[in-house]
């Protein structure tokens, strides 16, 4: 009967401190929302030692979060707007 008890006890103790990464990923997600202007972006291709300044290719590009998981990427020099 002792050890019943102590057995509830530990899975009461352990269901009641267990958490869970959910919240916390919740809130990371949350600071991306909104619309974001590249400011830095690099490329290395594949068994290169150093990394390409690609900032070029993404000048006036603009991609927008949304609070419902999807994101409009504005492209800027092509002139199209994608949408996901």
């Amino acid at each position: 009967m002792r050890t019943l008890q102590f057995i509830v006890a530990l899975a009461i103790i352990t269901t009641s401190f267990s958490c869970s990464d959910y919240a916390r990923l919740e809130r990371k997600e949350d600071r991306l929302i909104g619309a974001w202007e590249f400011d830095k972006a690099f490329y290395r291709g594949h068994g290169q030692i150093f990394r390409d300044n690609v900032i070029d290719q993404f000048n006036g590009d603009i991609i927008e979060f949304y609070e419902d998981y999807t994101a409009i990427y504005d492209d800027y020099s092509s002139g199209i707007v994608y949408a996901g």
